[in-house]
């Protein structure tokens, strides 16, 4: 991760979302955004917001009880 971009996303935190130290953040992301999520994660902590990450998988694998119900996002029959 890219410290450059973690200064970036400091000053987008700050100045185009208003956001402050105590605050809460929620940064949603799916696998291809994933390092600017982190990014964006890292910067939202050093700013002292509470953050919290969230990933989307696109095509998961479904387990209930042990039992695969849903493999790479379509239900297995």
């Amino acid at each position: 991760m890219s410290k450059q971009r973690v200064e970036i996303s400091k000053n987008v935190l700050t100045e185009c979302l208003g956001l402050r130290s105590g605050e809460n953040l929620v940064v949603v992301a799916d696998d291809m955004k994933r390092d600017l999520a982190e990014s964006i994660y890292e910067a939202g902590k050093a700013l002292a917001a509470g953050v919290h990450i969230d990933a989307v998988v696109q095509k998961p694998d479904v387990y209930i009880d042990d039992k695969l119900i849903m493999r790479q996002g379509e239900l297995v029959e």
